[in-house]
């Protein structure tokens, strides 16, 4: 599975009792992608992929490759969806390998300037009716696996689908039909699927 590298933000705010998450995705060739979310699988928006060019990724993935992970961070298995008030999680993904994966509580200045940044690029707009499928890279097997993507083979279904989502925008349109999180497994919003050359998180989140 070709993997063009990529750095990937996700923040997660709690508000009466539900977490949004946002996420940002910006490709070495400076592709960047937006989606929001809840933890009750709701997608609320979805920013048409922008042209911020190479130097900003380059940049970026600087700035976050220089966070010291004692300053409020923690390596960690991710959780979104947690009871945290606050969660950012922090993915350096090269061509082959995850080179970096970071998780705090608690803001950290380079990556609200980077976040403001995006935001100020890339607009959230309501997106079209349907499902998406979400992915962030994780540092090691979660224990279990709903998805696996062999190297050699030829992924179907649900399958072929994340394998899309990993290596395209942060938020992948899933075609008409597909299944959502209550039909893989009720009451779950994150799932685990097996990489060729590592791990990945992923979720199914609908506009109704």
């Amino acid at each position: 599975m070709s993997v063009t590298p990529f750095v990937q933000v996700i923040e997660g705010q709690l508000d009466a009792g539900t977490t949004t998450f946002t996420a940002y995705r910006l490709t070495r060739d400076g592709q960047l992608s937006i989606a929001r979310w809840t933890d009750n699988n709701d997608l609320l928006g979805v920013a048409k992929t922008v042209e911020l060019g190479g130097p900003a990724y380059d940049r970026a993935r600087t700035a976050l490759s220089r966070i010291d992970p004692s300053e409020a961070m923690r390596e960690a298995q991710p959780s979104l969806g947690g009871p945290d008030p606050y969660s950012l999680q922090i993915a350096i993904q090269g061509e082959d390998a995850l080179t970096r994966h970071l998780r705090q509580t608690a803001p950290s200045d380079v990556a609200s300037g980077l976040i403001a940044e995006w935001q100020g690029a890339g607009r959230l707009k309501r997106p079209a009716r349907g499902s998406y499928v979400w992915t962030l890279p994780i540092p090691a097997e979660p224990g279990g696996e709903d998805v696996r993507l062999a190297a050699q083979a030829c992924p179907e279904g649900l399958a072929s689908w994340v394998g899309a989502a990993f290596v395209g925008a942060v938020a992948h349109k899933l075609p008409q039909g597909a299944p959502d999180a209550q039909d893989i497994q009720p009451g779950r919003a994150v799932f685990s699927a097996r990489l060729p050359d590592g791990y990945a998180h992923f979720g199914i989140v609908s506009r109704q």
